[in-house]
């Protein structure tokens, strides 16, 4: 996508960086003011936009999120412009016990958010349908596995999560991929949740299992039980840890 193809009356500043197949620009406004503009063809391997502009448009006021300029669509490409938001993701903050209370408490935060007949739902059965689809469309990077399971096929995975997938849910709110690059802190404080195109109701360990994943990946298995501690969960069920840290590798 380019800047010839933007709607009308913004200007581009520069292209983002992103980790999806969206395009990210940032850009500014008919009044000079900074915005994030994510465009996507409907074709792309991609969560639709539509579903970031439904989360964010549901949590507006319950947690801090992006401001929404507009959200367009036509037959062939989405767009979503929200404000930028002053900041540094989590992963940049130096301290790492800083770090960790901020992740805590910002996911305790958005899994305290009363739910309502209007809250967007991504559930568990939606998740594993799309999981399946994109096994068949050969869209599952196979490469990009955890070490444990680089060995490997799709096929062999898909069998080994399906032995722990849970009989309950414990629902709440949940932001899809709970991870340090998806939160914008400023002085300390969560400024936004971002990337919130997976959110919706679902089980919390979708988040509980990413942020821990996370923090190994981060070399901060040490400070799990500091996590735990500020999120407010005295024990782990091993097997929703298993199970949501496996179909993560799907997507």
């Amino acid at each position: 996508m380019n800047s010839n193809k933007f709607p009308r009356g913004l200007k581009l500043v520069k292209k983002l960086d992103g980790g999806s197949a969206a395009s990210i620009f940032l850009v500014k406004d008919e009044q000079e003011q900074l915005c994030v503009l994510k465009g996507a063809a409907k074709t792309d391997d991609s969560k639709s936009l539509k579903q970031d502009f439904l989360v964010y448009e549901w949590l507006a006021g319950k947690v801090p999120v992006p401001v929404i300029h507009f959200f367009k669509e036509d037959d062939t490409i989405e767009w979503l412009c929200i404000e930028w938001i002053d900041g540094t993701t989590l992963a940049e903050l130096p301290e790492a016990e800083q770090l960790v209370r901020i992740y805590a408490q910002a996911l305790r935060l958005l899994h305290e958010v009363p739910l309502d007949s209007h809250a967007p739902v991504y559930s568990l059965d939606a998740r594993l349908n799309e999981a399946r689809i994109r096994i068949e469309k050969g869209w599952v990077d196979t490469a990009d596995f955890e070490e444990e399971f680089s060995n490997y096929t799709t096929a062999q995975l898909w069998d080994e999560l399906t032995k722990y997938k849970p009989t309950e849910a414990d629902l709440v709110f949940t932001h899809g991929d709970y991870c340090p690059d998806n939160l914008i802190v400023h002085d300390g404080v969560v400024a936004a949740f971002i990337d919130m195109g997976r959110g919706g109701v679902a089980d919390r360990y979708q988040d509980v299992a990413l942020a821990i994943r996370s923090l190994k990946h981060e070399s901060l298995e040490n400070l799990i039980p500091l996590f735990l501690q500020h999120y407010g969960l005295t024990y782990l069920d091993e097997n929703k840890l298993r199970f949501y840290t496996l179909l993560d590798e799907f997507f």
